[in-house]
């Protein structure tokens, strides 16, 4: 009876192996440009690996089978990378001047470029890699090119570039990227560049991002008619978000006097809401409201 399940058994195991050895875990690649990549990064917390090749490298097909295909590296590099890969001798792949710089630069194979949302190599690699080593490398790389790591190394450094505008905007980029606003920075910034930019597009951006006080700098200039006619001659958007996030900072401030009994808070931000809306009907019931959460809120 057995020796007739033998065949079966063997092609049931045959099977299994076969599956197993097909069994994946690859890296996903990208046709995109490296340019195009870099934009995409500016709104993640990714970074980008270049792969330069050749279809007659040995280091690099034994790098993209035992190290690629391994699936802690194959998982780590799709969620924390936008992987490309380049082959030297298909011309095919180097459409633009990126790749052809890098290319350029690659004069053994393979070389893996990690690049930042700034479009900086950030660390080069060459060779092959076992699996857990390139994991162990690629993980450092990550983590000391991270908005996180970038941020608090920069914590530490700020009061030593109170007075570098370059320091002080990479500072509230980083921070924005990560979804915290930075307005201690922000008026910082603001002590160092003139007057006449505060209606520049840019600046006005900052503000938007990054403004949280009716009583601070960038406050008063989203809020000054003067700025906000000067950004509509630029774009009708641009004023259009000057005026949404004045009442936003307006209502967050309004709502953190209620959560801390502040009475001057909350008469500023009523005075600073009935001064903005033209909506004169709308500013009183928002005062109302405001009021009434206030006094609900002590009574508790």
């Amino acid at each position: 009876m057995l020796n007739h399940l033998k065949p079966l058994i063997a092609a049931i195991l045959l099977s299994i192996t076969l599956n197993t050895k097909a069994q994946e875990y690859n890296v996903q690649y990208t046709d995109q440009t490296i340019d195009e990549l870099v934009s995409l990064i500016n709104d993640s917390e990714k970074l980008i690996m270049v792969d330069v090749a050749a279809s007659w490298c040995g280091a690099c097909k034994k790098l993209d089978l035992n190290t690629f295909n391994e699936e802690h590296v194959a998982e780590y590099l799709n969620e924390n990378f936008y992987c490309k890969r380049i082959f030297i001798d298909k011309a095919e792949n180097i459409t633009d001047d990126f790749s052809k710089s890098l290319v350029t630069q690659s004069q053994s194979l393979p070389s893996l470029y990690f690049i930042d949302d700034r479009g900086k190599i950030v660390a080069k690699k060459v060779g092959y890699y076992p699996a857990q080593s390139f994991l162990k490398m690629i993980k450092g790389i990550y983590i000391s090119n991270s908005p996180d790591y970038k941020t608090m190394k920069m914590d530490g450094e700020y009061n030593k570039h109170l007075k570098d505008k370059a320091f002080l905007l990479e500072y509230m980029r980083l921070y924005n990227k990560i979804g915290e606003k930075k307005s201690n920075a922000l008026n910082d910034y603001l002590k160092l560049i003139s007057e006449k930019e505060y209606s520049d597009s840019t600046v006005i951006q900052l503000i938007i991002n990054n403004e949280t006080s009716i009583y601070n700098k960038g406050y008063k200039i989203i809020s000054n008619k003067k700025y906000q006619d000067l950004a509509a001659s630029q774009t009708a958007y641009l004023s259009s978000e000057m005026n949404k996030k004045t009442l936003d900072i307006i209502q967050q401030n309004a709502q953190t006097a209620v959560e801390k009994q502040d009475a001057t808070l909350r008469d500023d931000a009523i005075k600073e809401l009935n001064r903005i809306m033209q909506d004169k009907t709308k500013a009183k019931k928002l005062t109302n409201k405001i009021e009434e959460e206030y006094t609900e809120n002590s009574a508790n």
